[in-house]
């Protein structure tokens, strides 16, 4: 009777596992997907004094606003903050709780700005920062550990049993090294999936008496928007996809190769008129921020010249890209759905999002809208935990002077 009642019970509980993840498909099936605020979410907060720091700048870039987020177990938020060297921590309601960390060298301190990366065996919040320190905490924000890295991580994704992946590169004379590797944070052992060296074409060129070098000007984005993105299954493997090709590859936690196979996003074609027009707003972004250098203005001159000159034989010659990357994001869904967000030249955040299953099937093509947020649709902002969303957003009208909010969003038609 015992064992009738536990197969009874692992039936239903598998079959509302199944109702769940058939009803996100339907959603993204019906094809625009209304992002609803869930607006008890985090009402206590005052959000003037969580994101007091909104409008800090770090020379051209707005800092104040970069807030990275993962989501816990027990659903509560946490949230890195480059200005003050802290991570934040929201409870399951949105309502916030704690900081910790500060800026210093020592355990539990960040001497860099600090990132987020998610949570590793529903235990340990795992962040990171760009002189390569990994550091481990409890879900309370105590300090667990450091690991070191003699690279620098763009991102970093948790996977299970102490295994994690990390997207990192190592700048040498010659040019950058762009890899993927798992690695263990308990025993250090490293296995590396997949790499690319990329070589500098640099020119010298010499302005009065002294001589500056100049890269060979990328045409329609920079390279790192071709670069693969990781992201990570409920089982905790890897998936990489490759923006430039398509193609996407998953592993299992200790680097095994598990499959692969080519997405049918296809890429939009970049014309002749498309690149000369970034040639120019180009020139107008070099001479902008040439404005706090110390060189005379026909010195300047000098060096937009020779830019917009290379640029242009670059393109009277055929060397460049001919098609925008398949997709801008990537990200894994709470039910293990993949989600693409293809490029686009739209201003408003109307992307297509192509849905694949864990086989690579395609099974929906979708838009995510909400009428009231301006939201970044990339890993870090905009993460999903048990059928909704998480994400940092904007206010688009009524947010005051501080229009930054941590929102919790429902998926509906």
């Amino acid at each position: 009777m015992k064992k009738r009642k536990y197969i009874c019970l692992t039936y239903l509980f598998l079959l509302t596992l199944n109702l769940q993840a058939q009803k996100l498909l339907d959603v993204y099936r019906n094809g625009i997907v209304r992002l609803t605020e869930v607006e008890e979410y985090g009402q206590k907060n005052n959000w003037e004094q969580i994101f007091f720091d909104y409008t800090k700048m770090s020379g051209q870039k707005q800092i104040g606003k970069v807030k990275n987020i993962a989501v816990a177990p027990d659903g509560s938020v946490f949230m890195s903050d480059l200005t003050t060297y802290t991570i934040a921590k929201f409870d399951k309601d949105g309502n916030f709780q704690k900081r910790f960390g500060q800026k210093g060298g020592k355990n539990k301190d960040f001497l860099y700005d600090p990132a987020i990366s998610g949570v590793l065996d529903n235990k340990y919040v795992i962040t990171y920062d760009l002189q390569g320190r990994i550091q481990l905490f409890t879900l309370n924000g105590d300090f667990v550990k450091l690991v070191k890295l003699d690279y620098i991580p763009n991102r970093i994704v948790p996977l299970k049993d102490s295994y994690v992946a990390i997207k990192g590169f190592v700048v040498t004379t010659k040019g950058s090294k762009q890899f993927i590797e798992i690695r263990n944070l308990d025993t250090g052992s490293k296995k590396m999936i997949w790499q690319r060296m990329d070589v500098y074409q640099i020119k010298r060129v010499i302005i009065g008496s002294n001589s500056y070098l100049m890269k060979e000007p990328f045409l329609f984005y920079s390279k790192k928007y071709y670069d693969p993105m990781i992201e990570r299954n409920k089982k905790g493997e890897l998936i990489v996809a490759f923006s430039e090709s398509g193609e996407i590859a998953q592993y299992s936690p200790t680097g095994t190769l598990l499959r692969k196979f080519k997405s049918d996003v296809e890429p939009l074609s970049v014309s002749v008129e498309e690149l000369k027009s970034n040639i120019e707003r180009a020139k107008q972004q070099m001479e902008k921020e040439m404005d706090d250098d110390k060189l005379k203005p026909e010195e300047k001159e000098k060096m937009i010249k020779e830019y917009v000159s290379r640029a242009n034989s670059r393109i009277e010659s055929g060397m460049y890209q001919e098609t925008m990357p398949c997709f801008s994001s990537f990200i894994v869904d709470s039910d293990d759905n993949l989600l693409l967000f293809e490029f686009s030249r739209e201003k408003d955040n109307q992307f297509r999002v192509h849905t694949l299953d864990q086989q690579g099937k395609s099974v929906a093509t979708s838009s995510f809208q909400s009428d009231h947020y301006s939201l970044s649709f990339i890993p870090g902002k905009f993460t999903f935990f048990n059928g909704c969303i998480y994400a940092v957003g904007m206010v688009k009208e009524g947010g005051g002077e501080v229009p930054l909010r941590l929102v919790k969003f429902e998926i509906k038609n």
